[in-house]
């Protein structure tokens, strides 16, 4: 069921979620340390461009990627203007996909169309490498590198 981005819930929930993220960078920022916010996207928009040829006819499929499209845009924009790092897992899920290692616990074939959302190990072997470049690219050296209750080195 694709989520409507007018839903009181949905537009609560994103409040929330807001407001927490500005929460945390306000709280690592004065610890020194670099925030990286990671986006796992669903099972369906990992699928899309595979089930795309598929389910073209499948309204609900359709206005589900479609919204969570938007849902990626919004979230990337407002950690844009508040200076927080969005880290997007979503290529390295695809290329997963495309490498025939299935990210989720599915034969491919019936991936798009299964129950569980959640990612197996080379779903999270994927987010991880995603994570581990966006690092990379943050420039932060692993020597610096810690959780916001130790101690500087």
């Amino acid at each position: 069921m694709a989520i409507s981005e007018n839903d009181s819930r949905a537009v609560e929930g994103s409040r929330i979620n807001r407001l927490a993220i500005l929460q945390i960078k306000q709280r690592l920022d004065a610890a020194g340390v670099t925030f990286l916010l990671l986006y796992i996207p669903t099972k369906e928009h990992v699928y899309e461009p595979l089930a795309r040829g598929r389910f073209t006819d499948d309204r609900h499929l359709t206005a589900l990627w479609e919204s969570e499209r938007r849902l990626k845009r919004a979230l990337q924009e407002f950690c844009e203007e508040n200076g927080v790092r969005f880290v997007d897992s979503t290529d390295a899920l695809r290329d997963a996909v495309e490498r025939r290692m299935s990210p989720y616990n599915d034969n491919l074939e019936v991936a798009i169309i299964g129950a569980d959302g959640h990612p197996n190990a080379n779903g999270y072997r994927a987010i991880a490498t995603a994570v581990n470049e966006a690092i990379a690219r943050t420039g932060v050296k692993e020597s610096n590198m810690r959780t916001p209750n130790e101690s500087r080195p």
